[in-house]
């Protein structure tokens, strides 16, 4: 730690009861970034989660019940398929299996295979051979950017309670780009169904 950051921190915290609001604030640190996250999606809820920008009827959408992930699905193929995710907490897009494995429909591996392939370029995927679970991330790997700066998960946190138009500007724009690959998300669902 540099001597520049000692002598600063000495004069930001220059009484105890400053010093003791700065650790009251640091244990509480998690449920504070908790209750904006609560928040953010309140909003998001009010806004229908931008389904409007999918074709018609062809999209839906769900908060996963551990309230960090906001995940999109196919309608006609259902909630337990590969659609389209947002972490909120590490402020990414990617593909997602909603909900737990034995509930899936879709053959995790067959989707690990499926995604090597040429025709699925469109999906723009990272690392298809190497999901994290049942999320596979987008190839930018970009989290929100905010004033030109690009955000790690504590100012996600902050500019999903203080700006969030900026993030909802952020959402609107990936869905709209993703929702025009609404054919290949079919088509991969289709060829990765799990075998009854």
């Amino acid at each position: 730690m540099s001597n520049q950051i000692i002598i600063q921190a000495k004069e930001i915290f220059n009484t105890f009861p400053k010093w003791n609001a700065f650790l009251e604030l640091t244990r509480r640190k998690e449920l504070i970034m908790r209750e904006w996250i609560e928040r953010f999606l309140e909003e998001l809820e009010e806004r229908d989660g931008f389904i409007s920008l999918a074709p018609a009827n062809k999209w839906a959408w769900h908060i996963e019940g551990n309230r960090q992930t906001v995940g999109w699905y196919l309608k006609e193929m259902g909630p337990f398929t590969m659609g389209i995710g947002m972490n909120l907490i590490s402020s990414k897009f990617g593909l997602l299996l909603s909900g737990d494995e034995p509930d899936w429909l879709q053959d995790a591996q067959k989707i690990v295979e499926s995604l090597k392939k040429d025709k699925y370029s469109g999906l723009r995927l990272s690392v298809p051979g190497k999901p994290q679970g049942y999320w596979w991330p987008w190839a930018e790997d970009d989290p929100f950017f905010y004033n030109g700066t690009r955000l790690d998960r504590e100012q996600s946190i902050w500019v999903y309670m203080h700006n969030p138009e900026i993030v909802f500007e952020q959402i609107q724009a990936k869905l709209a780009a993703l929702f025009k690959q609404t054919e290949l998300f079919v088509e991969l669902n289709e060829e990765t169904r799990k075998q009854k």
